[in-house]
């Protein structure tokens, strides 16, 4: 691990944040399932400097490497993807708290990530036509999902550390049977408060389909 200084008290949890004063490893993990237990798996990492500003810090990144899993029908899609620079990421700028300043506002606990998760889950299941084929509902309420985790949580570099899960039933339109379950696990340096790894997964079934959609963050 870099080495950290720059200690800045975080009010809220009565800890620590410590930015680091060498780069450090970002690793990206987002997986989408694509039905019939096919999955696209896309891996970046960068290399991330803190600059200290007053009351915060900003990052500056250069992203490392690419990878992409795909099923062999996919491999154009996943060679634009390995090509691609993700922008609007970086540089990004943290406040005293190590929370990501200008990003959509709102609580980054993980109760509300779960909560927000299985509000949004339960609204598209609510809006499917019943003379839809359960493997449509299932892509609807599935890319639902996957935006759910791709979001980028405003804690990512300092997080809550914890654990959280949820599943329900859930309530379809001509008598399909469904059900998800949404769980965020989160753990974090305890000195510093610094990102160790975060997941957020969301498992939509529907009859005897699946999807996954899930994001990690991970520091090296």
């Amino acid at each position: 691990m870099p080495a950290l200084s720059i200690s800045i008290p975080l009010a809220a949890s009565r800890r620590t944040v410590s930015f680091p004063e060498r780069p450090l490893r970002l690793r990206r993990e987002l997986e989408r399932g694509l039905g019939g237990g096919a999955s696209l798996l896309v891996t970046r990492e960068w290399e991330c400097r803190f600059i200290a500003l007053e009351g915060g810090a900003r990052i500056e990144a250069r992203q490392l490497a690419v990878t992409v899993d795909a099923p062999p029908p996919l491999a154009s899609l996943a060679e634009i993807e390995r090509k691609r620079e993700v922008t609007g990421l970086f540089p990004m700028t943290l406040d005293s708290n190590g929370v990501i300043v200008g990003w959509p506002e709102g609580d980054a606990s993980i109760q509300h990530a779960v909560e927000r998760a299985s509000r949004l889950i339960e609204e598209r299941a609510r809006e499917q036509n019943a003379s839809q084929d359960v493997r449509r509902q299932l892509a609807e309420i599935g890319r639902t999902a996957a935006s759910l985790v791709s979001q980028v949580p405003r804690d990512l570099f300092f997080p809550q550390a914890g654990k959280r899960s949820e599943s329900r039933a859930l309530d379809l339109p001509g008598g399909a049977e469904g059900s998800y379950e949404v769980s965020v696990s989160v753990s974090a340096e305890p000195a510093s408060g610094l990102l160790r790894q975060s997941e957020r997964r969301i498992v939509t079934r529907i009859g005897d389909s699946a999807r996954v959609s899930r994001e990690t963050w991970a520091i090296a």
